[in-house]
């Protein structure tokens, strides 16, 4: 059975009380935090990170690679 997905407004409402003891406890400031998510995002789960082309002008999109309209 497939797990059921959360809203993100509820996973966003259980964050912001992470992101306040984080602010306050901690006094960590903007920079700081969004440092915090991207180290954990590069590396538990790098695949989430968006790759670009060799030109490094366009993301590499989801979906099927073979067949897209250009």
């Amino acid at each position: 059975m497939a797990k059921k997905l959360r809203k993100v407004g509820d996973i966003m409402l259980d964050m912001e009380s992470l992101l306040f003891e984080l602010h306050i406890d901690h006094d960590l400031q903007h920079g700081d935090v969004l440092y915090l998510v991207n180290g954990w995002q590069r590396i538990h789960v790098p695949e989430q990170i968006e790759t670009y082309v060799k030109d490094g002008t366009h993301p590499v999109l989801y979906g099927p690679k073979n067949g897209r309209k250009k």
